[in-house]
C-alpha cells in the first residue's frame, strides 16, 4: 500500500476543470485508505478552493522525486514526460482515455470510459470499462434515491446546458435559440465562463460561472446538453437524461459509444450543426421527446456501478499486474 500519492494535472478556466475533477474525486476515496494525497499542476483560484476544502495541497514538481504513486492525468502527455514520472516514482498510473499512453513506463493505464473493452488492446497495465468511473459521493446519494423512485417527467421545465470550459464553435447562442424554438416556459441554465450574449423569447436563461456542486444542478435539471465531455457519464450516472453536442471528433466517437447502450444521445457534433441548423433542431426535438427521455431513463438504472469509484481506488492500490 503507497504511503504518499501526487496526482499530476490542471484545472484552470482555460483547460477546464474536467481531469481535475475525476482526480480530485479519486483522492478523496484514496483518502479513505490513509494515503498521504498532493497535486502537482497549475491549478486557478477555483481549483485551489477545491483543493483547500478537500484537505489537500497543491505541491511543486520537487515533490514528485521519490513518491510511492504518481497518478497522471491530461492529454498532453508525451513518452519523454510519462518516463521522466516513472523515474521519480515507484508506481505510476495513467489515465489514458483515448489509449494514447500504452507505453512500458506506465505501470498501470485505466481507461474508463463506456463499453472500453471493445476498442482498447486489453494488457496487464490496463483498467478498462465504466464499471471504473470515478463519481463523487454525492453523485451515488443522488442515483441512490433516484434509483428507489426513477423519474418520469411529463414535461422538461428545466434544462442545464454545459459545453465545457470553452465553446470553441460559438455554438452556445445557436444552440439557445434552437432550444428557444423547441421549448416553452423552460428555464435554461448555462454554465459557462462567460455569459451567452442571446434573448430568449419563450423561455428564460440563467448564467452561472464554473462551481463546485454540480449535484445542485443534477438533482434540479429534467435534462442534461453537454459538449461531449465527463458531464454526459456524471448526468446519466445521476439518472438525468442528457445529450452531447459534442467539440470534438474524439468526443463524438465516445458519445456515439454511450448511444449505442442507450445512456446518451448524440445531437451531432458542434462544428457541423453550425453549418446545419436545421439538423439540430431536429435533433433536439427527437433528445426532448418524452418517448426518448424515458427510454434512456429506463437504460440509465442498468448500466452504472455504485461502487465504480471504490473498484478503482482498490486497482489503483494494487498490485502492478492489474488486468480489466
Amino acid at each position: 500500500m503507497p504511503k504518499k500519492a501526487i496526482f499530476v494535472c490542471d484545472g484552470t478556466s482555460r483547460v477546464g476543470f474536467g481531469h481535475f475533477s475525476r482526480c480530485l474525486t479519486i483522492a478523496l476515496e484514496m483518502s479513505k485508505h490513509k494515503v498521504d494525497v498532493g497535486f502537482c499542476g497549475e491549478f486557478d483560484g477555483f481549483a485551489m478552493d477545491l483543493l483547500k476544502g478537500s484537505g489537500f495541497n497543491a505541491v511543486p514538481k520537487s515533490s514528485l522525486m521519490g513518491v510511492d504513486l504518481i497518478i497522471a492525468d491530461s492529454y498532453l502527455f508525451t513518452k519523454t514526460l510519462l518516463a521522466q514520472l516513472k523515474a521519480q516514482c515507484q508506481r505510476l498510473v495513467v489515465l489514458d482515455d483515448f489509449d494514447m499512453y500504452r507505453h512500458d513506463c506506465v505501470d498501470l493505464l485505466v481507461n474508463f470510459r463506456f463499453n472500453a473493452q471493445a476498442f482498447v488492446k486489453s494488457s496487464s497495465q490496463h483498467v478498462l470499462g465504466i464499471e471504473y468511473f470515478p463519481f463523487k459521493q454525492t453523485f451515488v446519494d443522488i442515483r441512490k434515491a433516484q434509483l428507489s423512485e426513477p423519474p418520469l417527467v411529463e414535461e422538461v421545465k428545466r434544462v442545464l446546458l454545459v459545453l465545457g470550459a470553452s465553446d470553441r464553435f460559438n455554438i452556445t447562442a445557436t444552440l439557445l435559440c434552437a432550444l428557444d424554438r423547441a421549448l416553452s416556459a423552460c428555464t435554461i441554465v448555462v454554465l459557462s465562463a462567460e455569459a451567452p450574449c442571446v434573448t430568449l423569447e419563450n423561455n428564460k436563461v440563467i448564467h452561472h460561472t464554473f462551481t463546485k456542486d454540480m449535484d445542485k444542478y443534477y438533482r434540479e435539471s429534467d435534462v442534461v446538453i453537454s459538449g461531449g465531455g465527463s458531464i454526459k457519464y456524471e448526468a446519466g450516472f445521476c439518472m438525468v437524461p442528457n445529450a452531447a453536442v459534442s467539440q470534438t471528433a474524439e468526443q463524438q466517437a465516445d458519445t456515439k459509444l454511450l448511444q449505442g447502450g442507450g445512456i446518451c444521445f448524440d445531437v451531432g457534433l458542434a462544428e457541423e450543426l453550425l453549418e446545419n441548423p436545421s439538423v439540430l433542431e431536429t435533433q433536439l426535438q427527437v433528445f426532448l421527446s418524452k418517448a426518448t427521455r424515458k427510454k434512456q431513463t429506463q437504460q440509465l438504472a442498468h448500466v452504472y456501478d455504485l461502487n465504480s469509484t471504490r473498484n478503482l481506488v482498490n486497482k489503483i492500490l494494487g498490485s502492478r499486474n492489474v488486468s480489466s
